[in-house]
């Protein structure tokens, strides 16, 4: 089986022509254009939450939240290592600002769907050990959004691989 490297870059970046230089005359260089479809320059700003905490705007990168929970009129966003973060706010107005990798699978709880370990039928389990319960009005609703996305994130990334078929990987 052939076995390759993929190496994305700028050609006109000086760290990458080190690297060509490193690497020549061991590996076979093939070029292959990428479609922006699939990548995007760095400059592309992650979807972010804006909430307000003692008085300040804080902006927090969607990609790094599990899960929230509202208490009262507390939002706890919960993250990877359990730990978390309150603020006020309504959870509609949370919910507005998250994108569709989101459900909310209970009337006090917004999950991550790309943090989802498994799901049960009354809860998600997520990556950081929490229990997230599932709504018993949502149930249905929730199970159905949570496998469409889960097909959607399979064919995105099937594609994505496919896409580089032409280095026999």
């Amino acid at each position: 089986m052939k076995k390759g490297i993929l190496i994305v870059g700028n050609e006109n970046d000086a760290k990458m022509k080190y690297l060509e230089e490193q690497l020549e005359g061991y590996l076979e260089r093939m070029e292959y254009p990428l479609d922006d479809e699939r990548f995007w320059a760095e400059e592309t700003e992650p979807k972010v939450l804006q909430f307000r905490k003692n008085g300040q705007l804080r902006r927090l990168s969607t990609d790094w939240i599990v899960y929230l929970e509202k208490e009262m009129r507390k939002i706890w966003i919960y993250f990877e290592r359990r730990d978390r973060l309150m603020f006020y706010m309504k959870m509609d107005d949370a919910w507005q600002q998250l994108g569709e990798n989101f459900c909310q699978c209970h009337k006090s709880f917004i999950i991550n769907m790309d943090k989802v370990e498994e799901m049960r039928d009354t809860c998600f389990i997520m990556n950081n050990g929490a229990v997230v319960p599932i709504g018993q009005r949502r149930r249905h609703d929730v199970a159905q959004k949570y496998e469409t996305y889960r097909e959607q994130k399979n064919i995105e990334k099937q594609r994505f691989f496919e896409s580089f078929s032409c280095f026999g990987i």
